[in-house]
């Protein structure tokens, strides 16, 4: 790769083409986390890399000394968005999401009219192509570029009228958002079923091929939904007990607070069950040993430095190793010197992935034959989605789960209940045991439509009864009823009728649903069905034996 202008003679020739002076490059900047970055050596070269540590994840490599783009009035744009992104964001992809494809503007003019035709049409023409691709992250990274050069730098020939018709553009060229609502239907990625879960547990707590770390983790996600990243964060110190039983500190990372990391007042107490509770006592008790190894290395870095700085605090799911150059500059940096022995996200992400690897739990034959994996996965976000999940069958609001879950916002979680509105109340509803189907038969003893005069308020239901739900209900009429205590059935109604939809939803559903939810919805449908056929039969009438 060619190399790029010195910063020197880049402004030059931008402050040349903008035909005003433009700022020198900083030297240094601090991102969000407060990690001091070089962007401009001492000698006013451009290093060879960026290495930026957003704590609590991986190393991000951005390259800087070669050419980003030949135009150099469109490099010094580009390079300038970048350092002020760095500072204002901890998220690197979208920087390496434009780097890789920026060059493909073609534009040789160095004038800004001529960069801003170029810029907007290449964002015209991948805005197009990446909806039929079904990508749509750049035409919005490109988008943030022109509006950087508009209302940052107000670099000539940058309208405010062909931003709103780019921002148009690349939003109205977005996928449309099904990827969530997929997942939850994911037999490899979706949320567990009871009986799926319960295997889980029982073959965790007997396994000695699971370490208490690992339990330690893998509760602390079925507890609270947390992500991985949010463990990387928490300290031993986070773990305590008041007089509403054991608890963490969970450090927030939602919207603009996940800048904050681990300052004060970002720290959110999450009491815990007792299970969990004994499995992260034991992983605090272990902690200390875990990063023996690598703190007799940050005191060996510390020396050759010449630093003295107390001992980094301990994390309560610490790294074991980390590589020289990364270690250095740990060290070195105040602002992240404190996370020296935190282990990443995605560390702990894999370590609970093994834990599926370690139990190899057969997966359901017909579930194995879908997704061509025998064994059950285990993973950290599918216990944040079956944590999601069953506080909406709870009844949660929005509200609720997205502050459970740690989300911006209530919208953010909105996939959880489009989903569940016509599904959710069917899954787990009703017993799939013969004992369950008989309690559920028992519950209607005394609660027929004939049994008692009718409340004024109370709803007919689609000619099978009435319902004393006082507004309009949100689940599946004629099918979500029979698992419902507020359904009061009529004797007299064709219960047969409402089987027989009920088999077509059931159909309808296995086309439109896979892995787990269908073949746990095939189970509650049947349990519903075994009721309607139970009041067939108790009334003497219809078809006892249901549709054919």
């Amino acid at each position: 790769m060619k190399r790029a202008l010195p910063p020197a003679q880049l402004r030059l020739v931008a402050a040349k083409a903008l035909g005003e002076d433009v700022d020198e490059f900083d030297y240094r900047i601090a991102s969000p986390s407060g990690q001091s970055i070089e962007v401009v050596t001492p000698e006013g070269q451009w290093p060879t890399a960026l290495f930026i540590e957003p704590i609590g994840s991986g190393t991000q490599k951005i390259p800087w000394a070669g050419q980003i783009h030949s135009n150099p009035l469109l490099e010094w744009i580009v390079r300038s968005w970048l350092i002020d992104r760095l500072q204002a964001a901890l998220h690197v992809r979208p920087i390496q999401l434009l780097l890789r494809r920026i060059s493909d503007v073609q534009v040789s003019a160095i004038d800004a009219q001529s960069v801003e035709r170029a810029l907007s049409a290449w964002i015209d023409e991948i805005a197009i192509a990446d909806a039929a691709e079904n990508r749509d992250e750049v035409p919005m990274v490109g988008v943030l570029l022109y509006q950087w050069a508009l209302e940052i730098q107000a670099v000539p020939g940058f309208s405010d009228w062909t931003l709103h018709r780019l921002r148009a553009l690349a939003w109205t060229g977005r996928r449309k958002r099904y990827g969530q609502l997929a997942t939850l239907r994911d037999p490899v990625g979706g949320p567990y079923t009871r009986p799926e879960l319960a295997r889980i547990e029982a073959a965790i707590s007997s396994s000695p091929a699971v370490s208490n770390r690992q339990r330690a983790a893998f509760y602390l996600c079925r507890d609270w939904g947390l992500r991985p990243v949010q463990l990387a964060l928490m300290r031993a110190s986070d773990f305590g007990e008041d007089s509403f039983g054991p608890f963490v500190d969970v450090p927030s990372v939602k919207g603009q607070r996940s800048k904050l990391r681990r300052a004060d007042g970002n720290l959110v107490r999450r009491h815990i069950s007792n299970q969990a509770a004994e499995a992260v006592r034991m992983q605090v008790a272990e902690a200390e040993s875990q990063v023996s190894i690598l703190r007799e290395k940050v005191e060996g870095c510390l020396n050759e430095l010449g630093i003295e700085r107390c001992p980094a605090p301990l994390p309560l799911f610490p790294r074991r190793e980390r590589p020289d150059a990364g270690l250095m500059r740990f060290c070195e940096d105040s602002a992240l010197y404190p996370y020296t022995l935190h282990a990443t996200g995605g560390m702990i992400c894999r370590e609970i992935g093994d834990i599926g690897k370690a139990l190899a739990l057969v997966q359901d034959e017909e579930l194995a034959g879908l997704t061509g994996d025998s064994f059950v996965t285990i993973l950290a976000y599918r216990l944040r989605r079956t944590k999601g999940t069953s506080m909406v069958l709870m009844g949660c609001s929005r509200e609720e789960v997205a502050e459970a879950l740690d989300h911006a916002t209530p919208w953010s979680v909105e996939h959880y209940f489009r989903y569940s509105t016509e599904t959710h109340d069917l899954i787990n509803a009703t017993a799939a045991s013969s004992q369950e189907i008989v309690q559920a038969a028992n519950m209607w003893e005394g609660r027929f439509f004939q049994d008692a005069l009718a409340e004024t308020s109370d709803r007919p239901v689609g000619g099978l009864g009435r319902c004393t739900l006082k507004a309009p209900c949100p689940k599946h009429p004629r099918i979500s009823c029979y698992a419902c205590h507020r359904f009061r059935p009529d004797r007299n109604a064709d219960h047969s009728a409402a089987l027989k939809e009920i088999v077509a939803y059931d159909e309808l559903m296995r086309q439109q649903s896979t892995g787990p939810v269908r073949n746990q919805l095939s189970l509650e449908v049947l349990g519903a069905m075994s009721l309607v056929q139970h009041l067939c039969r108790e009334d003497g009438g219809g078809n006892d034996q249901g549709p054919q």
